[in-house]
Parts: C-alpha cells; sequence; structure tokens
C-alpha cells in the first residue's frame, strides 16, 4: 500500500489575473487564487492509485497563509493529510527555496513511496521545482508524465516530450511530475468541501523542518506584459472586382510571415 505525497501550489488564477496598462503591473494583490492545474491532475493521480493500491495521500505545500486553502481543495477531492509549510517571505522565494523547503520537509515527513507533482504551476510555469526536489532528494525522477502505473515497487510512467513518448520504469521511492494530459480531476461534492473546511492541516515553519532560513538567488524585478505592434494591413474587398486582388494580398502575406 503505496504511501504518495502530493506537492501543490496555490497560484493565481491566471484567467482572472488583470493588468493595469497605466502602472505596466499586474494587480496581484487582486487576483484570486486557485490549486495549480497540473497540481489538481497530480491529487486526482494519487486518489486513483490509492483507490487502486491502498495507501495513503499526503499533501505538502510551501507558501503563505493563503497557500492552506490549496490543502483544503486537496482535502474536498479525498486526500488523506495535509501539512503546510508557512513563512510570511513565500513571495520572495526562488524556485530554488522552494525544492529545498519541499525536500526537506518530505524528509521530516519519511515513510513514503512516490512523490507527485505537477510538471509546471499555472502562474509561474518554470518547470524548475519537480526535478530540483528530485536532486535534493537523490531520488529518480521521471518528468512529463501522461501515464502512470504501479507494478510491485516499481513506477512504469510514459512521457510526453516533443520528439515522441517515451515509457520509463524505475523502483520507487521516486518523484514524478505529471501533465495536464494525465487525468480529468474530479468535481468535490458540497458535502464533501464541507468536511474538507473541518479537516486538520498541520502547519510548520521552516525551522520545524530544520531550516535556518533561505538565501534567495534572484528577484523578479519586473513583469509586464509587452507591447505588440500589429502591421494594421487593410485589405479592400468592398466590391466584387475587388475581393481576387485582396485576397491575392492576403495570401501573399500570410506566405510573407511563414504562415502558409
Amino acid at each position: 500500500m503505496p504511501n504518495i505525497i502530493v506537492c501543490v501550489k496555490q497560484s493565481y488564477d491566471v484567467q482572472q489575473l488583470r493588468y493595469d496598462k497605466v502602472s505596466k503591473q499586474f494587480l496581484l494583490a487582486e487576483a484570486p487564487k486557485k490549486m495549480s492545474d497540473t497540481d489538481r491532475r497530480a491529487v486526482e493521480e494519487a486518489l486513483r492509485i490509492r483507490e487502486k493500491y491502498g495507501g495513503k495521500v499526503i499533501i505538502l505545500t510551501v507558501g503563505n497563509q493563503d497557500s492552506i486553502d490549496a490543502i483544503r481543495q486537496a482535502y474536498a477531492m479525498g486526500a488523506d493529510e495535509g501539512y503546510a509549510i508557512i513563512d510570511k517571505d513565500y513571495e520572495n522565494f526562488d524556485t530554488n527555496n522552494v525544492a529545498m523547503i519541499l525536500a526537506q520537509a518530505i524528509r521530516k515527513m519519511g515513510n513514503f513511496d512516490l512523490v507527485l507533482c505537477g510538471a509546471e504551476s499555472t502562474d509561474g510555469y518554470s518547470r524548475q521545482v519537480p526535478v530540483k526536489v528530485a536532486v535534493y532528494l537523490g531520488l529518480p525522477f521521471i518528468n512529463f508524465v501522461r501515464e502512470l502505473r504501479l507494478e510491485g515497487n516499481y513506477v512504469i510512467a510514459t512521457s510526453d516530450y516533443e520528439d515522441g513518448l517515451y515509457i520509463y520504469k524505475v523502483k520507487m521511492p521516486a518523484i514524478v511530475a505529471v501533465t495536464l494530459d494525465i487525468n480529468e480531476p474530479r468535481t468535490p461534492t458540497p458535502s464533501a468541501i464541507l468536511r474538507a473546511s473541518r479537516k486538520p492541516i498541520m502547519q510548520w515553519t521552516l525551522k520545524d523542518i530544520g531550516v535556518d532560513g533561505v538565501k534567495v538567488h534572484f528577484k523578479v524585478l519586473n513583469s509586464y506584459v509587452p507591447e505588440v505592434r500589429r502591421k494594421r494591413i487593410i485589405l479592400d474587398a468592398s466590391t466584387d472586382d475587388k475581393i481576387v486582388n485582396a485576397v491575392q494580398k492576403l495570401i501573399d502575406a500570410l506566405r510573407q510571415e511563414r504562415i502558409i
């Protein structure tokens, strides 16, 4: 019966992220948050493994107080336990900091067979944290997984890369990062959401997991939407005799841009 740790992140909902054209800044303070989409797939996959093989699904997150909501969402889906490492300076952490903290927390938790993560977060999309967690723990890592199954003490995964599909077989414990294609997450029922709101969550500080402090290796100086300059090609097809000429100009323009 495998014990599965799922690392999740409470991300900005990029579909509702607003941009101030005057200040040229994203309005992050007003942006709603939710569990990252690929992390929801990781939770769902862990639940499906538990349903087939038994064991426990344990949720782990790093963040500020808002990050606890990601665990509540996982509880509503059916997760068994949740751990949150809370730090007020989380927004300043880089991917190396987050990976180191997650790895240290996983060491403290112990007794695990598999660690699942989303291959990338919905907002940052760096794709760095899962592989760095594996490096810190010294465990095998499989990335971009779209299919997953267990066979004895081994995990067999199909990874989707640009040049094709790769099938890997590694001995557990292992770290696996999943893609959006691996499954379709279940929708929690109202009663499950209510139960999740009452379920306890273990909260740790950095000191609780043996981390005295973090050194930030880089920081984001600015975030902005680049200005896109349109070519503004106007085609006149207002009359029948102009249509053929307009279509030809459109085809020529598309070919010049190598679109066709």
